[in-house]
């Protein structure tokens, strides 16, 4: 079974709600002490806390980028600048 485009892009979006609204409903119930934590396993769960807000991150970014990676319609910034460089003789500094 092939997916297209269309299936890759709405599993990417129902991927991505899972894991942010799973992050800050774990991190609700740790804030609200609706959950504890040992104090043995407390340097695993504030590792554990620390990577799952990186990559929370990099969702945000994800879907925030102007750019995405394989993105075939986005603009070359470099060839398509909006300042130009004037020739050397029509420079408005110049000294004659």
């Amino acid at each position: 079974m092939v997916i297209g485009p269309r299936g890759v892009a709405w599993a990417q979006l129902w991927l991505s709600l899972f894991f942010v609204s799973g992050y800050f409903f774990v991190l609700w119930m740790l804030l609200s002490g609706k959950a504890t934590i040992d104090k043995e396993h407390t340097n695993a769960a504030h590792a554990l806390i620390g990577v799952l807000s990186a990559t929370v991150v990099q969702i945000m970014g994800y879907w925030f980028a102007r750019q995405r990676p394989g993105d075939t319609l986005a603009i070359d910034v470099k060839r398509k600048s909006l300042f130009k460089r004037r020739p050397k003789d029509e420079h408005p500094r110049k000294r004659r």
